[in-house]
């Protein structure tokens, strides 16, 4: 498993639940952060998803911290249960 990979399926996460792609946008020379993107993070060799909540990027963990492999499944998961939903809210 790769960290491309994982930009790649946190792009589509994005993508799927129509929020932001990136985690900051510039506002009158401010870093402000989109609320809801999800994006990766990682510490100490793990690797876990994060999702903005407020402008100031306050995030809280969407997924726990895991190797790359376990982080790629759940946000597979993830994908499936937000297109599962839409499918069902579509009718």
């Amino acid at each position: 498993m790769t960290i491309k990979i994982l930009k790649a399926k946190i792009d589509l996460l994005n993508s799927v639940s129509n929020t932001p792609m990136e985690p900051w946008k510039t506002l009158n020379g401010k870093l402000v952060g989109q609320i809801g993107n999800y994006h990766i993070y990682s510490a100490y060799g793990k690797w876990c998803v994060h999702q903005i909540r407020n402008e100031g990027g306050g995030a809280r963990d969407v997924i726990q911290f895991g190797t790359k492999s376990e982080v790629a499944s759940e946000i597979d998961a993830l994908i499936n249960f937000t297109c599962n939903e839409i499918e069902k809210s579509e009718g």
